[in-house]
């Protein structure tokens, strides 16, 4: 894929000298200095403008593809980008969102039409892998508090197998519970919050609407304007178009929201933003047990995990909404029961 265009006009050396001599030296210096200035000019130019071709026809279909450039080439004023698109279309490692990325980032829950489900292979049941992906996710456990609890019912698993669970098939459940999920509210609370990983700091970005559900979190290693929009694009995949957005002081905020949903009204009040802050708490307190996330992959998908297990414990998804519990004496039971638990959901 050649690109054709203005580019800046390389620089060359006004004095002729023969090869070998110092001021032959100097102006090759020169030129290649001013070379090397042009390709991270076009290297820069090229990254911002793949982020317009992300959407192609692929094979009849309007998919979000990821693009790769793999190398510039500048020959005079012909400048060639050499591109190319993975075939394998999923997410890079980590990337969990509760809101639609464009492509599927998981396999079949279920085994349909001859399609092997994502538990194939796996030694114990889904039931027991989705409880105890539950538990981790919901309450203030360790992966060892969770093996303890397998093991009084009669379940014996160790705690590296428990978090090869929460790690693989986080992502499973929030893909595969995303088309029950209610529509988002019109009013969202915007905020970001502090997570240690690694031992360095780093932010994670979350949006809550007036109803209590989750919309949308992201982890990011910094604070600026890139993060904001990034979480903003994601978070408008949900299909709603905010009236109003209540976000702190933050001076990036303003510009996204100008950008991304200019007909929404922008309130920067103080207390506005109590119901996110007090979301914080809810993540805070299942992070506080822990003793420290190691990798960023890790902390994006307990954080969408928790996020997921939030909403759907305050019943923003509905599943097995209408599905009755036969009790011991044979009534059926009012109480809500998730497909992946048979003790109910809690």
């Amino acid at each position: 894929m050649a690109y054709r265009g203005p580019v800046a006009h390389r620089c060359r050396s006004q004095a002729r000298h023969t090869s070998g001599t110092p001021q032959a030296l100097t102006a090759q210096r020169a030129e290649l200095t001013a070379h090397n200035r042009l390709s991270q000019r076009i290297e820069a130019f090229a990254a911002r403008a793949l982020t317009g071709l992300d959407r192609l026809d692929f094979n009849g279909r309007q998919q979000l593809l990821r693009i790769v450039l793999e190398d510039i080439r500048v020959q005079g004023w012909r400048v060639e980008l050499r591109l190319r698109i993975p075939l394998d279309q999923t997410p890079p490692d980590g990337i969990v969102a509760l809101a639609a990325r464009g492509w599927p980032q998981t396999g079949r829950m279920t085994a349909a039409s001859g399609a092997s489900s994502v538990f194939a292979g796996f030694r114990f049941p889904p039931e027991v892998i989705s409880v105890a992906g539950r538990w981790y996710l919901r309450y203030g456990l360790s992966y060892r508090d969770v093996e303890e609890l397998l093991a009084e019912r009669g379940v014996t698993v160790d705690h590296v197998t428990v978090y090869r669970w929460v790690q693989r098939f986080t992502p499973e459940f929030v893909e595969a519970a995303r088309p029950c999920r209610h529509a988002p509210g019109d009013r969202w609370f915007v905020d970001e919050t502090y997570v240690r990983v690694a031992g360095q700091w780093t932010y994670l970005y979350r949006a809550v609407d007036q109803h209590g559900q989750v919309i949308d979190v992201l982890l990011s290693v910094r604070r600026d304007l890139a993060a904001a929009r990034r979480f903003f694009i994601r978070a408008l995949r949900t299909g709603t178009i905010p009236a109003e957005v209540t976000t702190d002081r933050a001076q990036v905020s303003p510009r996204v929201i100008d950008e991304l949903v200019p007909s929404a009204l922008h309130i920067v009040e103080q207390y506005a933003n109590n119901p996110v802050e007090a979301d914080h708490g809810r993540l805070k307190a299942r992070l506080r047990p822990m003793r420290g996330l190691k990798r960023h992959r890790s902390a994006r998908i307990l954080a969408a995990g928790h996020a997921f297990v939030q909403n759907l414990r305050r019943g923003h998804y509905d599943i097995a909404t209408d599905v009755p519990i036969t009790t011991g004496y044979g009534r059926p039971s009012t109480t809500w029961q998730s497909p992946y638990d048979q003790r109910g959901f809690d």
